[in-house]
């Protein structure tokens, strides 16, 4: 059995386990969800970050040194866990932020709310690469960061010349929120990284 942790803090918490059942049954695999909302306690297969508020998302895992979260991240992910970050949760991971570091699992420069604030969010066709999966997807964008950078790491998706899904090892970050959608080949392709 297969056990996703989901860091229950913000988010579509309830969306994301419905797809990963979803995705369970379609593929014959048995998973269990864990929600999160003490990341010290960790015993899962992989782990999904959802979206939410950035802002307070960091203040409420950040201890004084605002290290405690990125330690138990890397620590993870070093021992080839996969992680996956959906928009504010693709914040959470990256380097680089509205020109601020911080030593993110990604290697990617993003700024917060890229598109816009809450009016300016929408849905567009992109065309993902999944490895051996070339097809578009209709994608929903709330509030999404921009990815402006892609220092390192593989771009599983585009949209009007920004990377919009990047992989780089285990780790994912997405701007779009999938969960929103009836398509689960985002969670296939995650899974199998375990």
């Amino acid at each position: 059995m297969l056990k996703i942790g989901i860091f229950a803090l913000q988010g579509d918490v309830s969306e994301h386990t419905k797809m990963l059942h979803n995705v369970g049954k379609e593929s014959g695999k048995d998973i269990k969800v864990a929600e999160l909302r003490n990341f010290e306690i960790f015993d899962c297969d992989a782990l999904i970050i959802p979206g939410g508020e950035s802002t307070a998302m960091r203040k409420l895992t950040h201890d004084e040194d605002g290290n405690k979260f990125l330690n138990f991240l890397k620590k993870i992910s070093g021992e080839g866990i996969p992680v996956m970050g959906i928009c504010a949760g693709l914040i959470l991971l990256a380097k680089n932020v509205n020109n601020k570091f911080y030593d993110g699992l990604l290697d990617i420069d993003v700024k917060r709310n890229g598109y816009g604030r809450q009016r300016e969010s929408f849905e567009t066709d992109i065309v993902l690469n999944l490895g051996k999966i070339t097809e578009k997807f209709h994608a929903i964008f709330i509030r999404a960061p921009v990815i402006e950078k892609v220092n390192r790491g593989e771009i599983l998706a585009n949209f009007e010349g920004k990377a919009v899904a990047v992989k780089d090892k285990n780790v994912m970050g997405i701007t779009f929120h999938p969960e929103l959608t009836n398509y689960r080949k985002i969670y296939k392709y995650f899974l199998n990284l375990i």
